[in-house]
């Protein structure tokens, strides 16, 4: 018999849990991991307490992980090196928050692995044994989420939307949930009282978040950051017109369908360092990328929100209460305020909208969840769903023929058994 806890075997349609949530995002900086206490009752989650820690890469290991994420060659034995020391720094990690933690012991982890290439409906790969995940931790592990929606015709993304409906509903207005990751994507969520919410969810791509500018700092920085820190860098510098049309343009024709950091990243950096933006100095060229950035979101948002507000009558949730951001580019005061001006300017209900950090979500237990651990702790949440055998995929947000359940078990090693 698989050895689950007795409360994890047929979870009750109410009652409180611990998991633990890992993920590592596009930038590689290392493993988010955070411990989490929640209630739910039915399809409402609310957050009582967590723990969180950020754990990093070793450099070596990161190196290896960005090369086959840019496209680098590489042997499959390479692959399955990777695959196998991704899960043991993944379960050290879990490991760690978890011996830290001073509340009700975990009964389980959720870890969404490191990706490494992401293809949409043809393939998606997140490295990061589950076996050795649960080894590392002595916990049992639900691993691989997003393969079960690719399965099914699905983009496999994003992943988050449904831990956005049972954690971040308002109760009578709509909320927009924007991440900043290195792609941008965001979530439009219905108020708590709209009939059917979760058919009106709208969740999508939306192109580079922190992808133009981390590409910049990597190819034309001096070494001693791999990011442009709180915008420093591009505040100090001007934004240049004729490469900012290059940008844009080079933007829109990338940022189609569920994206991969490097399709809007790297290659598309040493294009337009190449042509338009050549001989340019670094803070002028981060100053660029940000307001090039900041408008294509506000394009792609604009009519997002616009057909959200003419989808239904005036007092059926449909004005926006706030855009909240999360991701590493919250943490940037030059992106964020690229990103108010460039809401601001844009016509439509998009321009009366606040821009605001998660940080300041309004809500029982919202202000638990930061803008840092948002991911770590929404990869708990849609851990939990997998052992009450409820589907975490959105077929409305990624194209998926059904719904999916999302994620594959690996238990603990077996008490006693020999080493």
């Amino acid at each position: 018999m698989i050895p689950l806890p007795d409360s994890l075997r047929r979870p009750p349609e109410r009652g409180e849990a611990v998991g633990i949530g890992l993920i590592s995002g596009s930038s590689m900086d290392g493993v988010d991991a955070a411990v989490v206490a929640f209630a739910w009752d039915g399809d409402a989650y609310e957050i009582l307490d967590l723990l969180f820690r950020s754990e990093p890469y070793p450099e070596a290991l990161r190196e290896r992980l960005a090369a086959l994420a840019a496209g680098v060659p590489a042997p499959a034995a390479e692959f399955a090196a990777l695959h196998l020391e991704v899960g043991r720094t993944f379960g050290a990690a879990a490991r760690a928050v978890r011996d830290d933690w001073t509340g009700p012991q975990p009964l389980f982890v959720a870890s969404h692995g490191q990706t490494v290439a992401h293809l949409g409906s043809r393939g998606t790969l997140q490295l990061g044994d589950g076996a050795a995940v649960a080894a590392g931790c002595g916990l049992g592990v639900v691993a691989e989420l997003r393969g079960a929606d690719v399965a099914l015709g699905g983009e496999g993304a994003p992943i988050l939307p449904r831990a956005d409906l049972l954690l971040r509903r308002a109760p009578d207005r709509a909320r927009a949930l924007l991440n900043l990751g290195g792609v941008a994507n965001v979530t439009l969520l219905p108020p708590r009282g709209v009939p059917d919410g979760e058919a009106r969810v709208v969740a999508a791509d939306l192109g580079p978040g922190n992808a133009l500018l981390d590409a910049l700092m990597i190819r034309l920085g001096d070494g001693s950051e791999r990011c442009d820190r709180d915008g420093r860098l591009a505040a100090s510098g001007r934004e240049l017109p004729g490469p900012a049309r290059d940008l844009a343009d080079r933007v829109d024709a990338a940022s189609r369908g569920s994206l991969h950091r490097d399709d809007v990243g790297g290659a598309l950096v040493d294009a337009w360092l190449a042509g338009a933006a050549a001989g340019a100095v670094l803070p002028d060229l981060l100053a660029t990328a940000s307001a090039v950035t900041a408008r294509h979101l506000a394009r792609r948002l604009a009519p997002m929100l616009e057909a959200w507000s003419s989808s239904g009558a005036p007092d059926d949730g449909n004005a926006f209460e706030g855009l909240y951001v999360a991701g590493g580019g919250a943490r940037n005061p030059h992106l964020m305020e690229c990103l108010r001006t460039a809401c601001r300017e844009t016509p439509g209900p998009l321009a009366s909208v606040p821009v605001l950090p998660l940080d300041a979500l309004p809500g029982p237990g919202a202000s638990l969840v930061t803008v840092d651990n948002r991911e770590a702790v929404d990869i708990a949440v849609l851990g939990h769903l997998f052992f009450r055998g409820r589907p975490a995929g959105l077929p409305v947000v990624t194209g998926a023929a059904r719904p999916a359940l999302l994620g594959a078990y690996h238990p603990p090693p077996v008490p006693g058994a020999p080493s």
